[in-house]
C-alpha cells in the first residue's frame, strides 16, 4: 500500500500528502541523503531555494518525495536521524489526505528568509532560517525535535534556553537521543 502521494499543494506548488493515516511517533519515510554536494559553488540560486538541505556539516541535494514536503509554522511532522538515517516522523496523528509539513526552522542555522503562506492559525508570516530567531515559545516547544548534532553545535545557547524554562524535562521526556 502506498503511504504518501505527491500532488498540488495550497501551500507551495507541490506537496507530499498522507495516503493513509499515521499515528504520532510513526515513521512516515526515510530521507535519501546520498546526494552530497562536494562543491557548493556548482549550486544555482534555484538549488539553494528549492533543492538543498544543510545539516550536520553536510549539504545535500534533496530527492523526491522529501524535497516536496512544505514548511508550516504548525507542522505535523519532523525529521530525526536514527542509526545514521534521517527519517520523517509524525509529530501528531495525521489523517489520510492531509499534507505532510515540517517547520524548516527546526535545526535551522542559516540566514534564509521567505514569506510564509502555510495557512496555519499560528503562521509567523515570514520564515527565518535561524532556530534562535523563533519566538521563545516556539523554541521551547521545538526542543524535543532538535537533532543531536544541532544541540551539540549550539550547546551553550540550548543550555540557556533550557534553563530559562522547563526545557530539560521536555527534552528528556521525548526520548532525545
Amino acid at each position: 500500500m502506498q503511504t504518501i502521494l505527491i500532488k498540488t499543494s495550497a501551500i507551495h506548488g507541490r506537496g507530499v500528502f498522507a495516503a493513509r493515516s499515521f499515528h504520532e511517533g510513526e515513521i512516515i519515510l526515510e530521507i535519501d541523503d546520498s546526494h552530497i554536494v562536494e562543491d557548493e559553488s556548482t549550486l544555482t540560486k534555484e538549488d539553494w531555494e528549492f533543492n538543498v538541505d544543510c545539516f550536520d556539516g553536510k549539504t545535500v541535494i534533496m530527492q523526491e518525495p522529501e524535497r516536496s514536503i512544505n514548511h508550516s509554522c504548525d507542522p505535523n511532522s519532523y525529521t530525526r536521524t536514527v542509526d545514521g538515517v534521517r527519517k520523517v516522523i509524525a509529530r501528531r496523528d495525521i489523517v489520510a489526505g492531509e499534507e505532510l509539513t515540517y517547520d524548516f526552522t527546526i535545526n535551522g542555522d542559516n540566514e534564509g528568509a521567505f514569506p510564509c503562506h502555510c495557512g496555519a492559525k499560528r503562521c509567523r508570516g515570514t520564515y527565518l532560517g535561524d532556530f534562535f530567531k523563533l519566538p521563545l515559545e516556539f523554541q521551547i516547544e521545538y526542543l524535543p525535535y532538535l537533532e543531536v548534532w544541532f544541540v551539540e553545535q549550539h550547546r551553550d545557547r540550548i543550555a540557556a534556553l533550557m534553563s530559562s524554562q522547563d526545557g530539560v524535562g521536555c527534552l528528556i521526556s521525548h526520548g532525545k537521543e
